[in-house]
């Protein structure tokens, strides 16, 4: 009998271990439970609770993920839920790792592995996966982590970080289909979402301290929220490109609205994001310059009016806000049609560094040209050969290109040193030889990042944090060179280069 017993045990193990069995994996507390499902052949998050109210419509996987087959081009779609024969859960109560192995789809990997793992406890849970075991013959090419069904109850908002945030009522009734790009202003200008009614909230953050790039997919119908964070991965479609998410995705349970939900991201972001700003002397010196402006005024120049007529009509702007320090926006400084010919600034109107001075001394006027820092016009003579090099590509070396009012323009590589030496350039002569007290630089933080497939630039392809590496080198170049005073401002408000500039021309 003794023997026999050990016996079983040992035919046991195997199935232990190896084999996926029906059953139900709980996190967290009554503040924020979460309820993972097993069956036969994977995992699928099954439901989340805040005390009594369920949070979910619907079961969802805990992740989906795209892996291309090298040797066909062709793409294999996977998902927690099914096609594993290896699923093992560790029994840690506050730290779940779900590691899955053995992927029925004869296409996929041999030793494909998932490791998702999920910490909760006191109202809050924190997300992460690793993908590794591609090999030699595929390439991930994007992940969707975590997916969530939400429950509308109709006496809701959602929380959208889109331009200054906005909040939308009743989204349950609100037929939205949105896919809002990190980081952007004009998508996502901060990584987290919330959703709130009268009884709680659920705040939806990418704890990702370096930025990497990655989509909000959004979908409402009859009264359901489904959310899913897409990932694109770097370095896709080159062989064996195993993956470690960048920071974490956090969902908590709290009770409030927006503003309850920004403090839970201000809270992370000021402790661990690499573009929270740090207060040097320089920076600080800076904001006391923006902050002493009291009122700006937007000026374009007209090719039909001189010098003089600029300087009559920023006299008279300034004069109306007597006893008011005034900032002037300068657009069109050079007689260029605007939204062409970038980045072919010069030359500037005649007198153009006379009047910003005269301006400065007789009025404290604050003098900020317009340039361009992402795109390059493609009917240039020099297009081929100082843009296109360093031109963002897709995956067909063919250049990225964007149309503004009638001009085609490729939009640039921000890892490129050429391209960011025009861009230095431009504004060390706007401040050396035009006076300029500020320089604002149109679309860095407005426009969304491209996943370059040039593989000549030397960074990641697709996926990951080289957008916003390429844009810190060259505003870090630019303070280095700009008297201390004199500030940089951007379009929109996209908080991954914070640290980088000074003020963000937000819209509404």
């Amino acid at each position: 009998m003794k023997n026999l017993h050990k016996n079983i045990l040992l035919l046991s193990l195997p199935l232990l271990h190896c084999a996926v069995h029906a059953g139900e994996i709980r996190m967290g507390d009554n503040r924020l439970a979460i309820s993972v499902q097993t069956n036969s052949h994977g995992v699928f998050l099954a439901d989340m609770t805040i005390k009594e109210d369920q949070l979910l419509t619907s079961n969802s996987p805990l992740f989906s993920a795209t892996i291309r087959d090298l040797k066909n081009q062709k793409d294999i779609k996977i998902t927690s839920k099914n096609g594993w024969s290896v699923v093992k859960n560790s029994t840690d109560v506050e730290l779940r790792k779900i590691t899955f192995k053995n992927h029925s789809n004869e296409r996929s990997p041999r030793n494909l592995k998932v490791l998702v793992a999920i910490t909760a406890g006191r109202g809050k849970s924190r997300w992460r996966i690793t993908v590794s075991g591609l090999g030699k013959n595929h390439t991930l090419m994007n992940v969707k982590f975590p997916v969530l069904n939400l429950k509308a109850t109709g006496d809701d908002y959602f929380f959208i970080p889109k331009y200054s945030g906005k909040t939308i009522p009743n989204p349950g009734n609100t037929k939205l289909d949105m896919r809002m790009t990190y980081p952007r202003g004009w998508g996502a200008s901060m990584p987290f979402l919330a959703y709130y009614n009268s009884k709680y909230g659920i705040y939806l953050g990418a704890h990702d301290p370096r930025a990497s790039i990655k989509r909000f997919n959004i979908k409402t119908r009859n009264k359901k929220l489904s959310f899913a964070c897409a990932i694109p991965i770097p370095n896709m479609t080159r062989p064996g490109n195993d993956w470690k998410m960048s920071g974490y995705f956090e969902i908590n349970a709290y009770k409030g609205d927006w503003y309850d939900a920004t403090i839970l991201y201000k809270q992370w972001a000021s402790n661990h994001a690499d573009y929270w700003p740090k207060m040097t002397s320089g920076r600080v010196a800076r904001q006391k310059r923006i902050g002493q402006i009291g009122v700006w005024g937007y000026y374009a120049s007209s090719p039909k009016e001189t010098i003089e007529d600029d300087e009559r009509e920023m006299r008279d702007f300034i004069k109306f806000f007597k006893n008011v320090p005034v900032g002037i926006h300068w657009y069109c400084w050079n007689n260029l049609k605007f939204d062409s010919k970038y980045p072919k600034y010069f030359p500037a109107r005649k007198g153009m560094g006379n009047l910003t001075k005269k301006l400065r001394r007789n009025f404290d006027a604050t003098i900020m040209p317009y340039i361009n820092g992402r795109i390059f016009d493609t009917t240039l003579k020099d297009y081929r050969t100082s843009g296109f090099p360093y031109a963002t590509k897709n995956k067909k070396t063919k250049a990225h290109t964007q149309k503004f009012n009638g001009t085609v323009f490729a939009v640039m590589c921000p890892t490129q040193k050429p391209w960011r030496k025009m861009i230095i350039d431009t504004t060390l002569k706007l401040s050396e030889k035009l006076n300029a007290d500020a320089i604002y630089i149109d679309q860095v933080c407005a426009a969304t990042p491209i996943e370059c497939m040039d593989a000549s630039h030397n960074h990641t392809l697709g996926g990951g944090h080289f957008w916003r590496d390429g844009y810190v080198s060259m505003l870090k170049k630019i303070h280095s060179q700009l008297p201390v005073k004199k500030f940089i401002t951007v379009e929109s408000a996209s908080d991954y280069l914070a640290d980088q500039v000074d003020g963000f021309l937000t819209e509404g």
